[in-house]
């Protein structure tokens, strides 16, 4: 899964906390304290540029974070780049709606 990223990846949350490729993933993805039911992006834009790609989106997420359930909607941001061995995700950003 670590493949996916850049080795420098950035993201910014909507509280705006900025994480590392390693703290995003301890946060959202191996976090027993973050359990996801549901994410859905609507209202996508692509935008291809040469190598880079950038998605802009609504996001509506359905998660538990330490047993209390949560179900937001936000702005996002994202940034992929094309390298040799394919896409892989540069940046993120994520703003409350």
């Amino acid at each position: 899964m670590k493949n996916y990223w850049i080795k420098k990846f950035i993201y910014t949350n909507a509280s705006g906390k900025i994480l590392t490729k390693n703290e995003y993933i301890k946060s959202y993805i191996s976090s027993t304290d973050f359990k996801w039911e549901l994410q859905e992006l609507e209202e996508m834009e692509i935008i291809i540029h040469d190598n880079t790609a950038i998605i802009i989106c609504k996001i509506h997420d359905v998660f538990s974070y330490k047993y209390e359930k949560y179900d937001t909607q936000f702005l996002s941001t994202q940034v992929f780049i094309k390298t040799n061995i394919g896409w892989k995700y540069f940046s993120g950003h994520t703003s409350n709606l």
